[in-house]
């Protein structure tokens, strides 16, 4: 990509799966702009998660920064998880996690 003010370079030679390199990229993006927009933004929190869940470990890095900074912006991320996983999602995310009681 070029105009005449900058030039931007995307070399994806030695990269397995280039598809994977644009999805983190957006994923780290997306998470990015979760701080500033949260609200707007929040309908990918479910996409993001099944990344969580199938990505490699670099995807899976980029989808705990942007959940992180949803959970930071005030955004309840838990209401988009798995109820049997919440736990073990905040687990891996470092944010403590209560089970709510039942009875």
């Amino acid at each position: 990509m070029k105009n005449p003010l900058i030039e931007i370079r995307i070399d994806t030679e030695g990269v397995q799966n280039p598809h994977i390199w644009i999805l983190d990229a957006g994923i780290d993006t997306i998470g990015s702009l979760a701080l500033k927009y949260p609200v707007e933004l929040q309908y990918f929190i479910p996409a993001i998660i099944k990344q969580f869940k199938n990505g490699n470990l670099f995807t899976k890095k980029k989808c705990v920064r942007a959940l992180v900074n949803f959970k930071n912006a005030g955004i309840d991320i838990s209401r988009y998880m798995p109820a049997r996983e919440i736990g073990e999602f905040y687990k891996l995310l470092g944010i403590g996690y209560e089970a709510p009681e039942v009875g």
